[in-house]
């Protein structure tokens, strides 16, 4: 009867039960309240569904830019998902917020049923998911990751609840390997991973022919995990891309990983992130003061099994700092699932449960504030083209050489992911043929990174590849309907743009005439 708690309690205790199912109510404040949500990578995630459904509707302007993939691939759930709401005949927007709420939604859902199957479920458990669901991933618009992993929380459930029943085991862990897999590779070797581990323990307590059987179903997970990577051919193709780069020593990595930890929860703005250290402070202190920790084998296994995962993957700079950052939150999520409070007084956990509440709340507000200044921000790229004709093509180019990807990037991915759904093609649009069931024509592909303006002969050739294009968009040369984007403008830049040819201009950006730059005689001496 431990799960029943304040919920249960009476009239005495029913103000604070009812503060309880509200928390995730108000911890969904920023997802309701900003549509489309101003994650990083979110917008190109919309641009490519509604691509996708454009192609899919029958012939159009897309058609000479993209071309469909396969959608056996493992970051196909969200494209599905959104096809499908839009389908259905939702806009956009809101089939945006439709798929970011279920996510929400499976989620804390998952994570409480994780707790309440290794029976460390207590009221404190529903305003910990709603405050590890807003972490790094999520904030970087990861969201078939962030999926995948709600997923897994609640398979791991139904898999641990499946005891000694063996049928029900190997039926979920294969099945929901496969479904996993469709949401993110990584999250469905997180996955594997966790039951694996649990596995590990359970069969060391009584090794036997039979507990080996019973505890070997993840194994069967694994295998059905390498079979589809490998049955999907663009996924195959990247698997001799994986490598350590910028690694040092082995200890050096460790300790790098190690301390992404301290950032697993952060990104949402500066005020929200302070307070998230310090309420995860205070966090640690209720409980460690009113409650004892009970850690089992069992359910120190998957955070044990987090841990490797985070200091396995591989190291790099730029992309792959990012994403390592997003699997530091792992280990925390299953911490705070698994790990039972015993509470010294019942009044001890009311307070606790009061203390999680309030900071769901207070940091709901400061993440919707910072939300609300992304989300002007992306509203003004929108408005700036909203001013470019329908069909027009806008490239990318960096004035700056010592600028990072992570800097650079937001900027671009959100300016190509709005050109799109107002029918501006950006070639920068994330649409990987390794990853996304949309991928640009092969003829496209060398578009994709920004040209570069950090030098006269990088300039020089960048022009060349300029009037290449604009000699192929079919007579449009000299019309004004190839643009470049040009970040991070120098004097060097300068000298080569009128002032009458910039379309606009904002913070370290400026959108300039494409074509007409592609005129522009070279002062270099280079060849």
């Amino acid at each position: 009867m431990r799960e029943a708690g304040l919920i249960g309690a009476g009239l005495r205790l029913r103000p604070a039960a009812l503060l309880v199912w509200s928390v995730p109510l108000i911890a969904a404040a920023p997802l309701l309240l900003w549509i489309p949500a101003p994650l990083q990578d979110w917008p190109s995630h919309l641009s490519r569904a509604y691509i996708l459904a454009q192609m899919m509707a029958g012939p159009s302007m897309w058609d000479r830019f993209y071309e469909i993939n396969t959608f056996l691939l493992p970051n196909a759930v969200l494209d599905v998902g959104l096809l499908g709401l839009l389908h259905l005949g939702l806009p956009l927007d809101a089939a945006s917020a439709a798929f970011l709420l279920l996510t929400y939604a499976l989620f804390v859902a998952g994570f409480c049923a994780l707790a309440a199957a290794t029976r460390a479920f207590d009221e404190t458990k529903i305003p910990l998911g709603c405050l590890v669901f807003f972490n790094f991933a999520i904030y970087w618009g990861f969201v078939n990751f962030q999926f995948g992993i709600a997923l897994a929380l609640g398979l791991m459930a139904l898999w641990l609840r499946a005891e000694s029943r063996f049928p029900a085991k190997i039926a979920i862990a294969i099945f929901g390997a496969v479904a996993v897999f469709f949401c993110h590779l990584v999250a469905a070797v997180a996955f594997v991973l966790f039951l694996g581990s649990i596995d590990v323990v359970r069969f060391a307590r009584a090794p036997s022919r039979r507990t080996l059987l019973l505890n070997g179903t993840s194994v069967g997970a694994g295998l059905v995990v390498l079979a589809l990577l490998f049955a999907s051919p663009t996924s195959r193709d990247n698997l001799d891309s994986v490598v350590l780069v910028n690694a040092g020593s082995f200890f050096g990595i460790i300790r790098w990983k190690l301390s992404l930890l301290v950032k697993a929860l952060l990104g949402a703005g500066r005020w929200a992130d302070i307070f998230t250290v310090a309420g995860a402070a205070v966090t640690a202190i209720t409980i460690v003061a009113g409650a004892r920790i009970r850690i089992t084998l069992i359910t120190a296994a998957p955070v044990i099994a987090g841990f490797v995962l985070l200091c396995a993957a591989p190291t790099a700079a730029g992309r792959g700092a990012v994403l390592d950052q997003r699997l530091a939150a792992l280990p925390i999520i299953m911490a705070a699932a698994l790990w039972r409070f015993d509470w010294s007084t019942q009044q001890r956990r009311i307070i606790a449960v009061m203390v999680l509440a309030g900071i769901v709340l207070v940091r709901s507000v400061l993440i919707t504030q910072a939300w609300g200044r992304n989300e002007v921000l992306l509203r003004d790229y929108e408005a700036e083209t909203l001013s470019l004709p329908h069909g027009s093509t806008v490239m990318a180019a960096l004035g700056r050489h010592n600028v990072t990807w992570f800097t650079w990037s937001s900027q671009i991915v959100q300016i190509a992911a709005r050109a799109a759904i107002h029918g501006v093609f950006v070639p920068t649009l994330f649409a990987d043929p390794s990853q996304q069931p949309l991928a640009l024509r092969p003829e496209w592909r060398p578009w994709e990174d920004p040209l570069d303006f950090t030098s006269q002969p990088a300039i020089d050739q960048s022009i060349s590849a300029l009037r290449e294009l604009c000699a192929r968009m079919d007579g449009n040369a000299g019309t004004g309907r190839v643009y470049l984007l040009l970040l991070y403008p120098t004097d060097l830049t300068s000298t080569l743009i009128e002032p009458g040819r910039v379309i606009w201009q904002q913070r370290n950006m400026q959108l300039v005439e494409g074509c007409h730059l592609a005129r522009v005689e070279s002062n270099s001496p280079h060849p």
